[in-house]
């Protein structure tokens, strides 16, 4: 709970941050697709299958300078892992799927320059995920995963200039989970780490003198 609450203050703290220089900001939506897994310390030698993973939700950037800006997302995250082993002699898919409220936090360099109609960019920084919900084969799995996901996301891409004060952003990311996101309250002992690699599209609109 102690987590949750840092994460809720951390928030808070941001929106304040960016809402007292609105004139460098720039918000609007934004989605993913991608793809996702869960890296498993006893595997049992099962293999890895592509999960597909996607987010929705807002995007905010705080530009105080010509090079560098600061980022908040707020996204519905959809990840998770598909797994083929053996039972038995007989081959089996399992799929978990998980859910999460994302909150990736952004420091962002820029190339180029002010009023350029394309700018590359680069990005890391910490990346939070609050569980809203675990599945596994259409049965709740809730309770045997932890409430908190930390991990750090890196990534590249370009902002588009479509019109005055209107961006079109490309980003693709990669996501690595730093924290075992299974519950050990529970008896469940392997080291279970979340990653993903996505690609996210979206609009960013400008809010006063927001140069971008």
């Amino acid at each position: 709970m102690n987590k949750l609450k840092i994460v809720g203050m951390t928030l808070c703290a941001g929106f304040l941050y960016f809402s007292a220089a609105a004139q460098t900001i720039s918000l609007g939506p934004i989605g993913s697709f991608g793809g996702s897994w869960v890296s498993v310390s006893d595997s049992s030698g099962a293999d890895k299958l592509f999960h597909p993973a996607w987010s929705v939700g807002l995007t905010l950037i705080y530009s105080p300078s010509e090079h560098w800006g600061f980022g908040l997302d707020a996204r519905y995250s959809r990840e998770g892992s598909t797994f083929k082993h053996q039972i038995s002699g007989t081959e089996v898919e399992t799929t978990l799927n998980l859910a999460y409220v994302r909150i990736p936090l952004k420091a962002i360099y820029f190339f180029k320059e002010y009023g350029d109609p394309v700018r590359p960019k680069l990005f890391a920084g910490p990346s939070f995920g609050l569980l809203a919900s675990a599945e596994a084969e259409d049965f709740d799995q809730t309770s045997f995963y932890n409430a908190l996901d930390i991990g750090l996301i890196i990534g590249g891409g370009v902002n588009i200039r479509l019109a005055e004060a209107i961006w079109l952003n490309t980003d693709l990311a990669y996501y690595q989970g730093l924290m075992d996101i299974s519950n050990d309250d529970i008896g469940l002992t392997e080291n279970n780490l979340n990653s993903n690699v996505s690609l996210s599209v979206g609009l960013a609109f400008g809010i006063a003198s927001n140069k971008e």
